[in-house]
């Protein structure tokens, strides 16, 4: 699982100091793209992967690996957090 958790942490990381570039940081675009890419992801490799016979291990790496360093629960907290702490709650309510 460690293998698919490194490149799923670093693709994390840069995806959201390139959104924070690119569009600023008043709003975590980045996690946000990066839990609906996440989310869209794990259901297709989930269901691609109940319908052929790929190894149990792959799912491991992928889904939990990749997939759940990908897109942490704890990001999104923080982000929420961070956004009520600002008193943008049109954004809360949106993200």
């Amino acid at each position: 699982m460690s293998l698919g958790a490194v490149p799923g942490a670093l693709s994390r990381y840069y995806l959201t100091i390139f959104f924070a570039r690119w569009l600023g940081g008043a709003f975590p675009y980045g996690t946000f793209f990066i839990n609906i890419t996440g989310a869209f992801l794990m259901s297709f490799f989930i269901t691609v992967t109940s319908k052929l016979a790929i190894f149990p291990q792959l799912n491991l790496l992928v889904a939990v690996g990749f997939l759940g360093s990908y897109t942490r629960f704890s990001t999104y907290a923080l982000d929420t957090s961070n956004l009520l702490r600002t008193k943008n709650y049109q954004a809360v309510i949106l993200y």
